[in-house]
This record gives structure tokens, C-alpha cells and sequence, in this order.
């Protein structure tokens, strides 16, 4: 687990033993986790985080750049935008989606 942010009680951290890893969401006051989520990609801002999530593997259909990260020796993950509000502890999905590449 890395440091990544304190704002408040919430304390954010990333989880990774490689290239991809996972963002975490620890509630300290309540004791409780509020996240723990596949994401590389992530900030705190105004209360909330915004995190990329990979949710599955990309294809030629997918993923506009499948065909270079391929010759490159990449995978490919298709990654959803949301949002974890700290007020509340609710995730909401901004509607954007990427394709990242993958070691």
C-alpha cells in the first residue's frame, strides 16, 4: 500500500505489486473501507476522487488503438470514469470510457 492522499478522515492509498494496481478508500472515522477498486488512474478533488476503473480486456472492436499497443507487446483494458464522493461514500460512472494498454 502507497500513500496517496488525506483529506479529512479519508485516507487514500494505492495497492500494486506491478504495473497495474488498485486505488483504496479507507474511512477512518467509521473504520470501514469505502473503495478497493482496479485502477491505475486516479486524483482527490473538491471532496470526491475520480478514478478510471478497468473493467474488461480490449479488442479490435474496443479499442481504437488495440493494433499499436499489440506491436508494442501490450495488452488492453477498457477503463469507465466514476466518481467516489466522500460525503456520502456513493460511486457514480461519468459516462467516459478509455482503452488503456496493459503490461
Amino acid at each position: 500500500m502507497w500513500f496517496y492522499a488525506l483529506e479529512g478522515n479519508i485516507l487514500v492509498l494505492s495497492r500494486s505489486t506491478g504495473p497495474q494496481g488498485d486505488v483504496v478508500v479507507h474511512d477512518l472515522d467509521e473504520g470501514t473501507v469505502l473503495l478497493d477498486a482496479p485502477s491505475d488512474a486516479f486524483e482527490v478533488k473538491n471532496g470526491k476522487l475520480v478514478f478510471w476503473e478497468r473493467t474488461v480486456e480490449g479488442t479490435p472492436d474496443t479499442c481504437p488503438g488495440f493494433a499499436e499497443f499489440q506491436a508494442n507487446g501490450f495488452g488492453t483494458v477498457i477503463t469507465v470514469e466514476k466518481t467516489l464522493d466522500f460525503a456520502d461514500g456513493s460511486v457514480t460512472t461519468t459516462g467516459a470510457s478509455r482503452c488503456d494498454g496493459t503490461q
